[in-house]
């Protein structure tokens, strides 16, 4: 039998007024060069490139792997710090929308353990996971 792992990272909308602030720094770094102000628009260029990859990497830095006996939930780039909960430990899961969810379809997981809560970063379409966990929590027993 063929199983398949799921992996569910941080939602980029979860960073919407960062991402603002990039395209700003990005479309100022243009129009200052269109200006023949070099130096700012390199320092906005540049600013703007920072802002990108330290976003890129904090959206891969959490991740939610299914598996096919638990759910990992995996911390870190290099170093990886994994706790694995059995799908027959999971007791309830509950969705957390934030203010603009409902419009981007992003949300925070409560996995509720019998001996502990576990809070998940914000993750795209919560709803859709949380379906998926049950539907392993059934095929795992």
């Amino acid at each position: 039998m063929i199983t398949i792992s799921f992996t569910f990272r941080r939602s980029r909308w979860n960073y919407g007024g960062q991402y603002a602030v990039f395209f700003i720094l990005l479309v100022s770094s243009l129009w200052l060069n269109d200006r023949a102000l070099d130096f700012a628009a390199r320092i906005c260029g540049t600013l703007a490139a920072i802002l990108l990859i330290t976003l890129e990497t904090l959206i891969r830095y959490e991740r939610i792997t299914l598996a096919e006996t638990d759910l990992e939930l995996k911390r870190g780039i290099r170093s990886v710090d994994i706790t694995r909960i059995p799908y027959h430990d999971i007791a309830h899961v509950e969705v957390l929308p934030s203010t603009l969810s409902g419009i981007f379809h992003y949300g925070t997981l409560n996995i509720h353990t019998k001996e502990q809560t576990i809070t998940t970063f914000a993750v795209d379409e919560p709803s859709r996971v949380k379906e998926l966990i049950f539907e392993r929590k059934q095929t795992a027993r």
